[in-house]
């Protein structure tokens, strides 16, 4: 099942996997004629050659996959808001950490320029290039 990334409050779509067939022959009207088809399913037919190594191999095959949108279940809406939830508290403690690094790192720096405490001192700063008042 592929998750449709959606942050909001109402329930979403998912894109479901609702059939798949892989043969070593080709794939006919029959093998799928049983499913009830919607307008927008989407329907990935093809054939794979086939790869030989030492390690890892597939012979070759015919392959069909259908899938469809399908309205999440109130236990897939319930799990998505709480992870939501959760990604939300994590983003934030991450933000507060930079936050947190960047203001130690900039705290004894001028305010215009950047450069560390000493190496511009505050008449300086006043005619720093970087002090939007000084505009030319």
């Amino acid at each position: 099942m592929d998750h449709m990334t959606d942050n909001s409050k109402n329930k979403i779509f998912l894109e479901t996997e609702i059939f798949r067939k892989e043969s070593n022959k080709p794939i006919t009207w029959k093998d799928i004629k049983h499913i009830e088809f919607q307008d927008d399913d989407k329907i990935n037919i093809g054939f794979d050659e086939g790869f030989y190594s030492e390690n890892n191999s597939w012979d070759p095959h015919y392959y069909v996959t259908i899938t469809r949108n399908v309205l999440e279940t109130d236990e897939q809406y319930q799990k998505r808001q709480e992870q939501i939830k959760l990604d939300e508290k994590w983003s934030r403690a991450r933000q507060f950490k930079s936050y947190k690094s960047l203001k130690i790192k900039f705290e004894d720096s001028c305010k215009y320029c950047g450069s560390p405490t000493g190496s511009c001192t505050d008449v300086e700063a006043e005619s720093c290039s970087e002090n939007p008042n000084n505009l030319k």
